[in-house]
């Protein structure tokens, strides 16, 4: 089974991101399996296996944000993209083990924000992909 997505932000900026916020990419470029729900921003893995998921997230000068990656509701990992003074791109790049229905979806943090704005640069500068490796 084929299973692959690429979404990302169509619009020019997502600010003022809350705490504990989804992540929606809203324009998915490809979608083979229908696994990553764009009205959301969850996957759902269709079956058990190994997944690999990068995400590519721009922030534009002084814009922080602590994006986290959930599996099923538990935070897995952090990613930090910080502009001081400058646009910055930060990648990851992450393999997950999941079972059939496990849920994968990225989430704001705000904890440490120290009165930041919280914003993501879009036009699909900002994107989130997956792919089944193997079972």
């Amino acid at each position: 089974m084929t299973v692959a997505f690429t979404a990302c932000i169509s619009e020019q900026d997502r600010v003022n991101i809350g705490h504990l916020q989804t992540i929606v990419f809203d324009l998915v470029k490809t979608n083979v399996g229908n696994a990553y729900k764009g009205t959301s921003g969850i996957f759902i893995a269709p079956v058990s296996g190994v997944y690999g998921f990068h995400l590519s997230a721009m922030v534009t000068v002084d814009h922080v944000i602590y994006l986290n990656i959930i599996k099923n509701g538990v935070n897995f990992d952090v990613m930090v993209a910080e502009g001081h003074g400058r646009v910055t791109t930060v990648t990851e790049f992450w393999t997950i083990e999941l079972q059939t229905n496990d849920l994968v979806w990225i989430q704001s943090d705000t904890t440490w924000v120290d009165g930041h704005i919280t914003a993501l640069h879009g036009w699909c500068n900002s994107v989130f992909s997956g792919f089944l490796i193997g079972v």
